[in-house]
């Protein structure tokens, strides 16, 4: 395979003027692309992800076993499924748990396989070759994380993808590039996560938990505590769904509502866009499965769990639509020739006419937070450690010092607090249970400073203060607390 058909210079954009099975040389800028162990590394360590510090295949339950994904995937693209693919390029194949798929079942000329990660693509590869799927002369490797210009443009006809769009921070930038990569005609299509599905998930989960703390299990039960951090983890990135800046600190970075993402693919410029369901779990209990042995949760627990969800999910599950009712989606895009017809988003709710909250005693804030200012190195350094529980979806703790913001999200698992707050029975489960702060940031040089006047807000989703108080003065070495 002439890799020069598909790449090009990362840094200046220019053709590869030479192609051999070690190297890769710009015809420009003369730089050289090296290949070892057969993959081209066009990252060369400018992205990473957290992926890479746990066992993938454990983990995910990886296998040289192929899984009937592509099986799944044709059945629910339906007539859309192409005879041939053609030029294909894989993106974020990870440890090739896809790509075996691809490589045996899937009809095309040739295949790229990419992924952020060398150290995954090295595995991906062997794989394959174990497999005896690994034809060099149809079959291809390099890093690639969306991000470097190192694609050239039409030189796909298929592009395709497993969970891999959720971890890229800009969405519609990643499809505005996919666009130019495909040619006329081409098609795109990647498996990711329903936000609305695992909205309601995990509120049955929440409520599930709450269940089991009532019929005797402990706060501390090991096993109490990774279900905590499972629903605080989904809720987490619920409530800052917008928040670019927050999403790119974390793996997992985004869920998708179908019209939305819908609407995205159209607005980037591909000629159809659709959110297919695929893989239904009416009641989450495959999902809930397979998610709590990820987590670690004993088998026990996970079966007395399981056998509580029919009862519990009839309060969020089923109020799913038929194309929710999947934990994924099939986002299925195709390429087009001329004018693109743009297709608006479907309305949403008027949030503007919602009555806002008028302060705490309205919201029923209840918070307990300690903030400690410490002098550690010459710099000053600011740790709050808490929890906060209101009657609207909390986002934000704001901490305004010397004229800086600063912001510690509300949303890990107590389930200490719950037991207490719940007891006066007027908050979701969520909210109660998912109310714990924690972080620490740097003021700045503090050699000098004595005390600080700190003022704090507590940030529901729509961004309203409902704590209103007054600042308040932190000695160096000092704490004071912030409570309602």
């Amino acid at each position: 395979m002439d890799l020069t058909e598909f790449f090009q210079c990362p840094r200046c954009q220019s053709p590869f003027a030479n192609y051999t099975h070690e190297s890769l040389t710009c015809n420009c800028c003369k730089k050289v692309f090296e290949s070892t162990d057969g993959i081209y590394d066009f990252v060369a360590g400018e992205a990473t992800t957290q992926l890479d510090q746990i066992d993938y295949d454990q983990f995910y339950n990886i296998s040289d076993i192929p899984t009937s994904l592509c099986s799944q995937l044709r059945t629910a693209a339906n007539g859309r499924w192409p005879q041939s693919f053609g030029k294909t390029l894989e993106i974020g194949a990870g440890t090739g748990g896809f790509t075996m798929g691809l490589a045996r079942d899937w009809a095309g000329q040739c295949l790229v396989v990419t992924d952020v990660s060398v150290k995954m693509l090295r595995v991906c590869r062997e794989r394959l070759n174990r497999l005896g799927l690994l034809n060099p002369v149809r079959v291809a490797f390099a890093s690639y994380d969306g991000k470097q210009p190192c694609i050239r443009s039409g030189s796909f006809d298929t592009c395709v993808g497993t969970s891999v769009i959720h971890h890229i921070t800009d969405v519609e930038l990643f499809l505005q590039d996919l666009v130019r990569v495909l040619s006329p005609n081409g098609i795109a299509f990647f498996v990711e996560p329903n936000r609305r599905y695992h909205q309601a998930l995990s509120a049955t989960l929440a409520d599930i938990v709450v269940y089991l703390l009532s019929s005797g299990s402990s706060a501390s039960d090991h096993d109490i505590i990774l279900m905590g951090n499972l629903v605080a983890e989904i809720r987490c990135n619920l409530l800052h769904a917008d928040d670019i800046a927050f999403l790119e600190t974390r793996e997992d970075k985004h869920m998708f509502i179908a019209e939305e993402i819908e609407a995205t693919g159209f607005r980037c410029g591909f000629s159809t866009a659709e959110a297919i369901a695929i893989d239904c779990d009416p009641l989450g209990q495959s999902t809930l499965s397979v998610y709590l042995g990820q987590c670690g949760v004993t088998v026990p627990m996970a079966t007395r769990v399981l056998a509580l969800l029919p009862d519990y999910a009839s309060r969020y599950m089923r109020l799913l639509s038929p194309n929710e009712q999947s934990p994924s989606y099939l986002l299925w895009f195709t390429k087009g020739q001329g004018v693109v017809q743009v297709k608006m988003p479907a309305p949403r709710p008027d949030t503007e006419n919602i009555p806002a909250q008028n302060g705490a005693d309205a919201a029923m804030l209840r918070c307990w937070i300690d903030v400690n200012l410490n002098l550690e190195a010459g710099t000053l350094h600011i740790h709050v450690c808490g929890w906060c529980v209101a009657i609207p979806e909390l986002a934000w703790l704001e901490l305004s010092v010397a004229g800086q913001a600063f912001h510690f999200p509300i949303w890990l698992p107590r389930t200490d607090v719950f037991s207490v707050v719940q007891k006066v029975g007027i908050y979701s489960t969520v909210n109660a249970l998912c109310c714990g702060v924690k972080g620490s940031s740097v003021v700045g040089s503090g050699e000098h400073a004595t005390q600080l006047s700190i003022a704090a807000s507590i940030l529901t989703m729509r961004g309203e203060d409902i704590l209103k108080a007054a600042p308040f003065i932190v000695k160096r070495g000092g704490a004071a607390v912030i409570s309602k």
